[in-house]
């Protein structure tokens, strides 16, 4: 799920209001017994908080803080468009990018949604929306262009090679994976992993656990794995395969399984290791769980040509 600007402003709301109930974090994390760091994040305006832990806090404040909650996150066709663009980005459906231009049409012509809606992040995501068109089209130099100008509408001074950020929200993270895809394809695997490391960094820290935020997490295990390969550096490539095959078991989830089994098994032979052929008779047998038998004749024969396996 994106976080839009206005979860800054929900924080900065928040943190005024217990500072006038003269609580500190530490006594309001007690009494609801919530995580201090979370509500820290959250007054901080760097994740969205859950519907549970705004329940919580409206006891503890003793208000009603739904009603809060649904201001500052504006407009709601538009925060379920955010939600949107979390499964295209997974599904890379090209028909779902279509759907989503189609509804961000929609809202632009609906004068009372428009008086919702943060006008920064309305231009951001039609920028973000562009290059991921540009990047399905295999343009990504128009791509990386386009959502280097996304993130410079909040951040001006913005450069790829110097992506510091001291916030980032949930949204100009999603940017920030798909320029780091981009640079992939370009073959800057240093600057992309750089990029990915930042990105991972914010999701594991925000506990977003739903089942898009496992699957995005687990599509940058594979991609930083892949472009550390990419950099024949095979410790690194089988570090970050490790930890997304631990998500994926601790998550039950077999999105971008098969890709990573697959990936340190090709690192695991390059070094030596003989867990190699294990890993990958895992990737074939999940590929032929998944009904795709041809997709392993493929990875066989790629397999025995680049490889000798």
């Amino acid at each position: 799920m994106f976080n839009t600007y206005d979860m800054s402003a929900l924080g900065t709301y928040l943190k005024n209001l217990r500072k006038n109930l003269n609580y500190t974090q530490a006594e309001v994390a007690k009494r609801g017994k919530i995580n201090i760091e979370t509500l820290r994040r959250i007054e901080n305006g760097k994740v969205t908080p859950k519907y549970e832990t705004i329940e919580t806090l409206s006891i503890v404040y003793r208000e009603d803080l739904m009603s809060a909650f649904s201001f500052y996150r504006h407009s709601k066709r538009l925060f379920e468009l955010y939600e949107e663009i979390d499964n295209l980005i997974i599904s890379n459906k090209i028909t779902d990018l279509q759907k989503v231009e189609a509804k961000l049409s929609d809202i632009k012509s609906a004068k009372m949604e428009m008086m919702l809606v943060n006008i920064d992040d309305l231009r951001q995501l039609e920028l973000f929306i562009e290059g991921i068109k540009d990047y399905y089209s295999e343009d990504y130099y128009s791509s990386i262009e386009k959502l280097t100008e996304a993130i410079k509408v909040s951040y001006v001074d913005f450069k790829i090679d110097a992506p510091v950020f001291p916030r980032m929200n949930m949204f100009e993270s999603r940017i920030l994976l798909l320029l780091s895809l981009c640079l992939t394809q370009n073959n800057d695997h240093e600057q992309a992993i750089e990029i990915m490391k930042l990105v991972l960094k914010l999701w594991i820290d925000s506990e977003n656990f739903s089942t898009s935020s496992v699957q995005l997490i687990t599509k940058l295990y594979f991609n930083i794995s892949y472009n550390y390969y990419n950099c024949e550096d095979d410790l690194n490539t089988i570090k970050y395969t490790d930890k997304g095959i631990k998500l994926c078991k601790e998550r039950n989830s077999i999105y971008c399984l098969y890709l990573l089994y697959y990936r340190r098994g090709i690192a695991k032979f390059k070094i030596g290791n003989r867990g190699y052929i294990n890993d990958l008779k895992v990737c074939y047998q999940l590929l032929s769980i998944m009904g795709r038998n041809d997709l392993v004749q493929q990875f066989k024969k790629i397999t025995k040509e680049q490889h000798g396996i």
